[in-house]
């Protein structure tokens, strides 16, 4: 292994370029004599060289590899309402508006985030608020959420052509078509293919 100078990176490829350096000179040098060079094949001398590499795996006790991560997903601990029709004539019109926000409900305050889904706020609410002094586990008391043109704006990207635009395929480009985007659905959250839905259909 190598050091770099100034750092505290190793290269584990070091000592292996090295020994590949050595292989290839090795090979190219051949037989030879005082009197100058002298064709290896004629003379019957062959130059050859291996390198042999090998790693020791070494196997993890038995508690430790029945261990497994489990991921997770987190949703806000409210019922959020529907976005408004506010960008529905001019996918602009909200860009420099404020966020829209949710309060999160008496009933929903001691719910922890973690794979909360739909149902479960929804069965808590047809329940009420539980008995007893509850702690939030919310960050705070309010969810914002923010439209496209909102994000947009806020990062400075173009703002979103008129509904119906002709654009030219440098403009298409630009707005991502022509580009997948993918989510990773971590342990498998019930609502988010119906949520995208909504959303899609919402902001086109």
């Amino acid at each position: 292994m190598t050091k770099s100078p100034g750092s505290n990176l190793i290269h584990p490829t070091g000592w292996l370029l090295s020994a590949l350096c050595a292989a290839t000179l090795l090979s190219a040098c051949g037989g030879g004599s005082s009197g100058g060079t002298q064709d290896s094949a004629a003379s019957g001398a062959t130059a050859t060289a291996a390198t042999t590499l090998q790693m020791d795996v070494v196997a993890l006790p038995a508690d430790v590899a029945a261990q497994s991560a489990l991921p997770s997903f987190h949703v806000a601990p409210a019922l959020l309402n529907a976005p408004d029709d506010t960008d529905a004539g001019n996918g602009n019109a909200s860009a420099h508006l404020g966020p829209h926000t949710d309060t999160v409900p008496g009933e929903f305050a001691d719910l922890s985030s973690n794979r909360l889904t739909l149902q479960t706020l929804q069965a808590r609410q047809a329940l009420g608020a539980p008995s007893g002094s509850a702690t939030p586990q919310a960050s705070g008391g309010a969810v914002s959420t923010y439209t496209p043109a909102q994000i947009r704006a806020a990062y400075g990207l173009p703002a979103l052509p008129a509904a119906g635009a002709s654009l030219t395929a440098a403009q298409a480009a630009q707005l991502g078509a022509g580009q997948t985007i993918y989510i990773v659905d971590a342990m498998h959250d019930p609502n988010v293919a119906a949520e995208l839905a909504a959303f899609n259909s919402k902001f086109g």
